[in-house]
């Protein structure tokens, strides 16, 4: 699925590290590490990804809903 960035939290306030959106306008995240570990699922960010991702940006992604949220699983 292709995803833009839309919002970039780098803070403790959310547990999400990327907002994004689909073309039709549906909102995902990228959650923090935390999320991904509580859920037995691998981040899909590293180091580099962190370094290479900002808003505005398109990238693909595999999606999936947790607990009621869009969840970003893998780039």
């Amino acid at each position: 699925m292709r995803l833009r960035i839309t919002k970039t939290n780098f803070t403790i306030r959310y547990d999400w590290l990327f907002e994004l959106t689909n073309e039709e306008g549906d909102v995902f995240f990228i959650m923090n590490e935390i999320f991904y570990k509580m859920h037995n699922l691998k981040s899909p960010i590293s180091k580099k990804e962190l370094d290479y991702l900002d808003k505005g940006q398109w990238i693909k992604a595999t999606v999936k809903q947790i607990d009621g949220i869009n969840v970003v699983t893998s780039l």
